[in-house]
């Protein structure tokens, strides 16, 4: 897991001069869940609410608060390789600045397919570190959707 959150915070600097032209959401807002809330998602639909489980679910404890689905945006309509998805975002309550995630619905299937959670450490640790985990299978096609998104909505 280490060379993934590595190769991540590498790929993440390459890629920050073509995010904005690589992960522009789309338009079409007829794709379900688009403008819905996860927390309310899930409630009516137990399959996002297992599939959302599954991809958090080896998520460091620092993190605990993604079950409960965090301080959230309305999810915005995304295209990774001429593929829609709903991206889904939120931040810790009451600590927005320091831990926040993204989480990539596959609206055709109900599956979440990718994401990343991003947390700080603690304030008296030396040095200060932002660490970045990824959630699913590490997919570089992804990588400036989801990076767009931590900027996007938090």
């Amino acid at each position: 897991m280490l060379n993934k959150k590595a190769i991540f915070t590498a790929v993440l600097s390459s890629l920050l001069t073509v995010t904005a032209s690589a992960a522009q959401p789309a338009s079409d807002t007829n794709t379900p869940f688009v403008n819905e809330y996860l927390a309310d998602i899930t409630q009516n639909n137990k399959e996002i609410a297992t599939s959302f489980a599954n991809l958090i679910k080896e998520t460091p404890q620092e993190t605990a608060w993604l079950s409960q689905y965090g301080t959230a945006s309305p999810g915005v309509l995304v295209t990774v390789n001429e593929k829609d998805y709903v991206a889904f975002s939120a931040c810790e309550p009451k600590n927005c600045p320091n831990s926040s995630y993204v989480a990539l619905l596959d609206p055709s299937t109900n599956d979440f397919v990718k994401g990343a959670v991003r947390y700080e450490s603690a304030e008296d640790t030396t040095p200060h570190q932002t660490t970045v985990v990824w959630l699913g299978d590490y997919d570089y096609d992804f990588v400036p959707t989801i990076w767009q998104q931590f900027y996007l909505a938090n």
